[in-house]
């Protein structure tokens, strides 16, 4: 059980951590979609005056980290193949892959840990079913009291709202349950149910950490900072070609009081010479977009290597086309070798929650709370094999026509099946159909021979 201490020191260890939860605070609102926002405060630290309002203008909020955090968390794509040797419990673990929905907040769970460096699957009851569900980093930090395992989270600290805005804690351990407020003290209605007890006898928490070393993660800085810098560097980009667009309109020593000005700037200069005529001239810019378009895509293809994320299609950015060039990168690059990085953190985290959702199952079956009546076999030493799909490079559609008309031209395949892969869900009735259609469409070449009308021949081209 947990001492008035242990709980005062939560108090100061949530303190401790807090810039960890409002980094990740901001990450979530990101991902969330309000990137604007702090867009918005960046560009303001960095601009002045009527700068600042025209770069606020012309900002271009391209949410890299949404698209990135998408592509990498493809874990659970397709539904992961789960297997018990216990007959019941594979049908149990069917059950709740299909009909609670298991894999999706597998998913959500995937997503947070590519966002945050952890994540955690949380075990609950409610109408007469357990359900689970994944919460954000900026929901909740795991905390342990053990001296010599301290990578392993023996408790989990939510974050909820009091009406009139204040902080409470809920403090889940495997033996109890506490709630507190933002000063320590209990709050006393949120326990009315269980009186402080968790009668699970564990903790309702899968949690996992990225890092080997530490329960807590340090906060991936290098993920929020690029999320920023690109849409910034590609704002000052448009920023650039506003101002350096136009060119700048410059007079000395003339009267330009009665002269209409059209959007490009005039500089109106004084000489000291006395006999100096009027003169009126242009200043024209060269600005190379071009070049800084190409630092923009050099920083972004070395930060996604660091992430071991291939950039396979970086050179097909203009500036013409940058917010279109970006969203083709990230969805053709490869994560590939990442993913497969993924696959030991998530066995583990499987492992974790299929045998802490047997014992809860269990003990709510036994009490009659819940609308499943079959039983888990040895819920404590329940062990479920999962198998991850293939790790494929993802093709786009275009890809995939040019390798297969080049195997075809090669010989390297059949027309039947170049048609399968380019549509899997034909069947081979409809397949045959399709290339018959095809060779009915197929141009007629007339040969012109010297015989009559009627003798001319038509041949396939």
């Amino acid at each position: 059980m947990l001492t008035e201490k242990q709980v005062l020191a939560l108090g100061e260890f949530v303190e401790q951590n807090r810039k960890f939860i409002e980094h990740n605070q901001i990450l979530f609102d990101i991902t969330e979609g309000d990137l604007l926002t702090y867009l918005t405060k960046t560009l303001e630290a960095q601009f002045t005056g009527d700068s600042a309002k025209i770069a606020l203008e012309r900002a271009i909020p391209i949410n890299i980290l949404k698209r990135i955090v998408s592509k990498l968390s493809k874990l659970y794509m397709t539904s992961p193949t789960r297997k018990t040797e216990n007959p019941t419990n594979q049908e149990l673990i069917d059950y709740y892959v299909k009909e609670q929905d298991v894999d999706t907040y597998f998913n959500d769970a995937n997503e947070n840990f590519n966002t945050y460096k952890n994540c955690v699957l949380e075990l609950f009851e409610d109408k007469n079913l357990l359900n689970t569900r994944a919460i954000p980093s900026n929901g909740f930090l795991p905390f342990t009291f053990d001296e010599v395992d301290k990578t392993s989270a023996e408790g989990i600290i939510k974050f909820l709202l009091m009406p009139g805005g204040k902080k409470k804690m809920w403090i889940h351990t495997d033996e109890e349950f506490l709630a507190v407020d933002d000063t320590g003290k209990i709050v006393r209605e949120d326990m009315s149910e269980n009186d402080g007890n968790n009668p699970f006898k564990v903790l309702p928490f899968a949690y996992m950490s990225r890092s080997r070393y530490l329960l807590i993660p340090k906060a991936d800085s290098d993920l929020l900072r690029m999320t920023l810098v690109i849409p910034v560097l590609l704002t000052d980009l448009t920023f650039s070609s506003m101002f350096m667009s136009n060119p700048i309109v410059y007079t000395i020593d003339a009267n330009v009081d009665n002269m209409k000005m059209g959007p490009n700037i005039c500089w109106n200069m004084k000489s000291d010479e006395p006999d100096k005529k009027p003169e009126v001239g242009v200043v024209k810019p060269d600005p190379n977009l071009e070049a800084q378009l190409n630092m923009i895509k050099d920083i972004l293809a070395l930060w996604l290597q660091t992430k071991n994320i291939k950039a396979t299609n970086i050179g097909s950015m203009s500036v013409e086309n940058i917010a279109s060039g970006i969203a083709l990168l990230i969805q053709e690059m490869d994560t590939t070798e990442d993913r497969q990085a993924q696959t030991v953190y998530f066995k583990a985290l499987e492992k974790d929650y299929w045998r802490k959702l047997a014992i809860m199952h269990n003990e709510l079956v036994i009490a009659g709370r819940i609308k499943e009546k079959r039983l888990f076999s040895n819920p404590e030493e329940l062990i479920v094999d999962v198998t991850y799909g293939s790790m494929k490079i993802i093709e786009t559609k275009a890809e995939v026509v040019e390798r297969v008309t080049k195997e075809l031209a090669q010989g390297l395949t059949t027309k039947a099946r170049a048609i399968k892969e380019l549509n899997p869900v034909m069947s081979t009735e409809d397949i045959v159909i399709l290339m018959k259609e095809i060779d009915a469409e197929k141009p007629k070449l007339v040969i012109e021979t010297n015989f009559p009308e009627k003798d001319k021949e038509e041949v396939d081209e």
